[in-house]
């Protein structure tokens, strides 16, 4: 589970330990690393490592599968929470330092997710940490945009059940009757 010689004492804090999924190799920059992974990565998987005595978040953005069967993953370096913000490491990360499966509280952490709020969906590639956004940014004009099919009605609507359901006073004005379903209650 742990690789030999591994200080257990650094993971007594506040974030869970992940399962291990491998070690950083070759060159790091504080953007971006590589690691040889021991278990199954997907890409956009969320992964932490630890450094400079704070647990560093990163996603998988690109997976290989080398010939000899070896899975190599890069990930890119989100940062860390200090004093409410989400901050970029500005030293690099150790090569040979063990990459981790990122806790749901590192993560919703990290990323400053609420946990209060509007809730207009979940993490895709983590379906336990649902995604709310703060009710007092929809007090001034908001708009939603996209390209056709791409869920702007849907999400509008997720946004007003919702506020409806938090008794936030709403204004539809909808021209094209999108949202007729919603003066009814669901059962």
């Amino acid at each position: 589970m742990f690789a030999p010689g591994v200080n257990l004492s650094i993971f007594t804090e506040k974030f869970k330990i992940g399962m291990q999924l491998g070690t950083i190799e070759g060159k790091v920059n504080t953007s971006t690393f590589k690691f040889r992974a021991t278990e199954e990565v997907k890409k956009f998987d969320f992964v932490s490592v630890k450094s400079d005595g704070k647990w560093i978040l990163a996603q998988v953005e690109e997976v290989e599968k080398k010939p000899d069967g070896e899975t190599i993953a890069k990930a890119s370096i989100i940062g860390y929470r200090n004093k409410g913000l989400t901050k970029a490491p500005r030293r690099v990360i150790e090569p040979d330092s063990i990459v981790y499966a990122a806790d749901q509280e590192l993560i919703s952490d990290t990323l400053g997710l609420e946990e209060n709020g509007l809730k207009i969906g979940n993490l895709e590639t983590n379906p336990d940490i649902d995604i709310h956004v703060n009710k007092e940014d929809f007090y001034k004009h908001f708009a939603v945009l996209a390209q056709t099919g791409a869920g702007k009605s849907y999400t509008v609507g997720v946004l007003i059940e919702e506020m409806l359901d938090k008794n936030l006073p709403v204004m539809v004005i909808d021209p094209h009757g999108e949202f007729n379903s919603l003066s009814r209650p669901n059962h």
